[in-house]
């Protein structure tokens, strides 16, 4: 008989706590079992990183342009050997124009002078279809849901995140995402997070006290990526927030900075992404 520590996973969420159960093997069984144990040890620094706490440095702004600032946070933990890093996008909503898009565009220097921001458009299923809102004009890609997520809007060089109870579906919009949870609301952490604590690779899009939109996310593995806890209290008073609200993580992770001369990436695992949010720099 063995005890066998078996992580559970929950999708593209990360990880919750594990689960161990009771083998009965034979002398093959428990060799293979063993060898299985060795291999998950591996994975134990992923759910130890979870305890350890977090170091965010101070941003270091690698680029700039009209209309975005462009910034790179170290992050790293004690217990944690691999570093990893916090990519971040102020963007001024008077300058750029945005659209939904289903797949990465391809930049050129020579067609376009400006520069170009793509993060992934929030949820989908495995069918690759949006789960909520996700407009671009009068083109609705997918309709709005009752619920508790909020979405974040754009009509005329104003942009904002708004609870789903206060949205009106039918109002204009240049383009319009739905996503899940807004951990930052109205300045403060949002009560009732659901996995507040469980870590992954992270996307979201905030609002700031000066009325910016922030993209941000984390690099690819080996780093363990965020909470929503960590965001909420410190990716939060970063970047000066009011409202954040994340998208899709884990292997949807998608943030694509492209400019002539200069680009900034950060991708989940590879997985498939259909939609997406592009934010193009205005000449």
């Amino acid at each position: 008989m063995i005890a066998f520590y078996q992580p559970h996973m929950t999708g593209r969420h990360g990880m919750t706590p594990p689960r161990f159960r009771l083998l009965a093997l034979g002398s093959f069984g428990l060799r293979c079992g063993v060898a299985a144990i060795l291999a998950i040890v591996s994975v134990l620094p992923m759910a130890r990183a979870q305890q350890d706490p977090l170091t965010i440095h101070p941003p270091q702004t690698v680029w700039q342009a009209d209309g975005i600032t462009a910034q790179i946070a170290q992050l790293s933990r004690p217990g944690v050997r691999h570093s990893g890093r916090l990519l971040i996008a102020f963007l001024d909503p008077a300058r750029f124009e945005a659209d939904v898009t289903d797949r990465l565009p391809v930049f050129s220097d020579a067609a376009n002078a400006g520069w170009q921001l793509t993060v992934d458009g929030g949820f989908f299923d495995e069918n690759e279809r949006p789960l909520y809102l996700l407009q671009e004009g009068p083109q609705v890609h997918a309709p709005f849901r009752n619920g508790t997520s909020a979405v974040f809007s754009c009509r005329n060089g104003t942009c904002r995140i708004t609870h789903a109870r206060d949205y009106d579906p039918y109002q204009p919009v240049d383009v319009a995402v739905q996503s899940s949870p807004r951990v930052f609301a109205n300045g403060a952490p949002t009560v009732g997070v659901r996995n507040r604590n469980t870590m992954a690779s992270r996307a979201g899009i905030a609002i700031t006290r000066s009325s910016q939109v922030v993209v941000f996310a984390t690099d690819r593995w080996p780093w363990q990526g965020l909470t929503f806890d960590e965001v909420a209290t410190m990716v939060a008073p970063l970047i000066d927030a009011t409202d954040i609200l994340m998208l899709d993580g884990g292997s949807s992770v998608v943030f694509e900075l492209d400019a002539p001369g200069f680009s900034l990436s950060a991708r989940g695992s590879g997985r498939s992404v259909p939609y997406m949010i592009s934010f193009f720099g205005t000449r």
